[in-house]
Parts: structure tokens; C-alpha cells; sequence
């Protein structure tokens, strides 16, 4: 009994106790300049292929979308994946009135849905942010560090190339009907300019995230696959622990053993005493 008390151990193996996930809040630039065909078949059309690839890989983790032009949509935190696939897949800059591009709000929108939600509190809170960069309003860089406040990362893919790229114009059907032009008749363009590069850079980087360019043509989201497989293992790292085969059962059977024929030998010792 007393070598069992002192709880003998063997060997060890290491269990993962808990699986906490990771929360993904998407946020999916749908502003005109998307439209764009530099990436095929255009800029919007391809992240959304990407984002598909990209949330049928990990079916643990929960995911939120937040479409953002002029003003934001949002989708809650949910391991339905189809159903987030669903909200942004059928999205269009045509279904949005109020245009332009605000990142800031963008990003505010998507803390807001992890800080209501009481379950993001226990896990990995990331933002990933896809966008061609053209921010017309707010303060990004302000929203992601009150972002990074909360213990969110921010990651920032950005897509679209250096040269300038005319806007293909639609009609509330999805039909094309040449180029946005503006109030002299000329062609508008998109164009990826280093002082966009700079400002994302500088919000990923307030964010505590990463910032992606892919080369021209690409999304980019094979970087963020990765990194966000980065962050799984670091967090299932945290929730192993090392567990020691537990040797207390073998010695408490012949303890056992032991006193049921102590308690029945002493008594009859102590009646044929006298």
C-alpha cells in the first residue's frame, strides 16, 4: 500500500486534451475594381475559387464572412462551411448600392463578429482580409491594432497588378456591357500602386498578421494555407500534454489480496490464543 501510495509510473505518452480550433472571419472585397480581369477569369471570381479550395480543407474551423464595398455584409462565426460558401460564391459588386471600398470598416465589422461571439474568446482569432487594395475611407491601420488588441491576427492578401487595368461594366443581371467610364467619358482603371502595398503592409503589421502578394496572376492563397497551418499546430502544441503509464494497479492487487487473508487468518489466530 505504500509503494502504491507513492503512485510508481512507466514509459509516457503525449495526448492532445483539447482542440480548440481556429476562428477565420473572411473578408472579401466585392467593390467594382474586383471586376478587373488581370487574374482569371477576374479578380472576384478567382478569390472566391481560392476561398472555396481554402475553407473545404479544415472542417474544424469556424468561419465568417464579411463582404465589403461601400458598406459591409456579414455572416456570424459557424462550422457550417457550406453555408458561408453560399454567402459569398453567389455575391456580386452589382448587389451592392453604396460602393467604394472601405477596409477600415471592413476590418471592424469582422472584430465585431469575434468579440460577440463568447466561444472566440477560447480560440485562435485570425482576419483575412482580400482585397486589391483600393481603400477610399476609414483608417485601416487603426482598426487593425484595436484588432491585434483583442489577440486577432490580421492577414492581408493582396491581389491585382501594378499596371492599370480597365473596369468592366455590368448590368443588375451579371451582364457585361463594356467599361465603367467616368464623368468625361474615359475608361476607368484599377491599379495596384506602391502607396496601397505600403498601406497594407502597414495594417498587417499593426494587426500582428502577415501580409501576402502573390505574383501577378495568382491569388495568393496557398501562403495563407500555410501559415494558417502554422498557426493549427502551434495550437494543438499548446493543448498536448505528456501523460506516464500508471503502475498503481498492479501493486494494489496483491495488497488487496493480501488483506482479505489477513482478515481471515487473525481472527481465528486470536481464538485459538486462550
Amino acid at each position: 500500500l505504500a509503494l502504491a501510495g507513492a503512485r510508481p509510473q512507466h514509459g509516457s505518452r503525449t495526448e492532445v486534451v483539447s482542440r480548440r480550433g481556429i476562428d477565420v472571419v473572411v473578408c472579401l472585397d466585392v467593390s467594382k475594381s474586383m471586376l478587373a480581369r488581370d487574374v482569371q477569369p477576374s479578380r472576384i471570381e478567382r478569390a472566391k475559387a481560392e476561398l472555396v479550395r481554402l475553407l473545404e480543407e479544415e472542417p474544424g474551423d469556424r468561419v465568417g464572412v464579411v463582404l465589403f464595398a461601400g458598406e459591409t455584409m456579414e455572416y456570424p462565426l459557424t462550422t457550417d462551411h457550406e453555408a458561408a460558401l453560399r454567402f459569398f460564391r453567389d455575391a456580386h459588386p452589382w448587389d451592392f448600392p453604396v460602393q467604394g471600398t472601405s477596409i477600415g470598416r471592413a476590418l471592424v465589422a469582422a472584430r465585431d463578429l469575434l468579440r460577440r461571439d463568447p466561444l472566440a474568446a477560447r480560440r485562435s482569432k485570425v482576419i483575412l482580409l482580400i482585397t486589391d487594395g483600393e481603400d477610399l475611407e476609414g483608417d485601416p491601420v487603426a482598426a487593425a491594432r484595436e484588432a491585434a488588441g483583442d489577440g486577432i491576427a490580421v492577414y492581408i492578401d493582396a491581389i491585382g497588378s501594378a499596371a492599370p487595368e480597365p473596369i468592366p461594366a455590368f448590368t443588375n443581371d451579371g451582364r457585361m456591357v463594356g467599361y465603367e467610364r467616368d464623368s468625361h467619358g474615359d475608361v476607368k482603371h484599377t491599379q495596384f500602386t506602391p502607396a496601397m502595398e505600403q498601406q497594407l503592409r502597414q495594417v498587417a503589421q499593426e494587426g500582428n498578421g502577415a501580409y501576402f502578394r502573390p505574383r501577378t496572376g495568382e491569388v495568393g492563397i496557398d501562403a495563407v494555407r500555410r501559415r494558417l497551418a502554422q498557426l493549427r499546430r502551434a495550437e494543438i502544441a499548446e493543448t498536448q500534454k505528456t501523460l506516464y503509464e500508471e503502475l498503481v494497479l498492479p501493486v494494489l492487487i496483491p495488497a488487496f489480496i493480501l488483506l482479505v487473508v489477513a482478515s481471515v487468518l487473525v481472527p481465528e489466530r486470536v481464538r485459538r490464543k486462550p
